[in-house]
């Protein structure tokens, strides 16, 4: 086997590493997202009850500085 046979091997090897490492990358960033997702489906949740709460007691909006 030549010099060169063996250093395309290499390099396919690291090429196959980066390709398994990119899925794995691509698989933590769409798991991310849905839980980014999930979080600000709960934080627009958590806004709607403090504002039902705040109009149920009666509560006015600030004076804004004009």
């Amino acid at each position: 086997m030549g010099r060169f046979e063996a250093i395309d091997r290499r390099f396919e090897a690291i090429d196959r590493r980066f390709d398994a490492q990119e899925q794995r990358i691509d698989r933590l960033e769409e798991r991310l997202e849905q839980r980014m997702d999930a979080f600000q489906a709960s934080l627009d949740a958590l806004r709607s009850d403090l504002t039902q709460v705040a109009l149920a007691v009666g509560v006015r909006r600030r004076a804004t500085d004009a």
